[in-house]
């Protein structure tokens, strides 16, 4: 289980971890991490766990192996390997012959545009979002609208860049009249 998911049920952000685990059922241990409480008391009160002989003690230093290193703990209820059987005549291998796939409805193939040329500008207006074309209604009022497209045609914009960028002409206005 990741150590952020039992974070965020320390922290009170999420109620229980995927496992069910809540916030009274976990615990830092001596290290800092957020563990299972029933599965840290149950580690401390057993005397076998997995590193019992490897651990030092405080001021401890490595000579050699660790006490009880040598002590290899029995193993209980280990089946015995059972014996090889030859078999004398091996069975032939039956082959299938593969299905063949069948083509449905193969999606077009894309092909690669050319690059904008300098001075060429993308058509902004055509470009849908989820299918849906969305028509742009007029951003700015009449004399707002004349007032920007004079400083854009001032400085040598194109007619349908000024389109691309403020929205349509308004109502009774012409691009010469600009």
């Amino acid at each position: 289980m990741p150590q952020n998911e039992r974070l965020r049920v320390w922290r009170g952000e999420l109620k229980k971890t995927s496992g069910g685990l809540t916030k009274d059922s976990l615990i830092r241990n001596k290290r800092g991490k957020i563990v299972s409480k029933r599965k840290s008391e149950a580690a401390r009160k057993n005397e076998d766990n997995n590193l019992g002989s490897w651990l030092r003690k405080k001021g401890d230093t490595f000579k050699g192996t660790p006490e009880g290193a040598g002590e290899a703990p029995e193993k209980v209820n280990q089946p015995e390997p059972k014996p090889k059987v030859v078999n004398p005549k091996p069975k032939p291998k039956v082959v299938k012959p593969k299905p063949k796939k069948k083509v449905v409805n193969q999606a077009p193939k894309i092909t690669k545009l050319e690059p904008t040329k300098p001075g060429q500008h993308k058509d902004l207006s055509k470009v849908s979002v989820g299918n849906i074309i969305v028509d742009k209604a007029p951003k700015y009022d009449k004399a707002t609208y004349l007032k920007m497209a004079k400083k854009f045609k001032k400085y040598k914009y194109t007619k349908d860049k000024v389109i691309g960028m403020l929205g349509p002409l308004p109502a009774g206005v012409t691009w010469d009249s600009i």
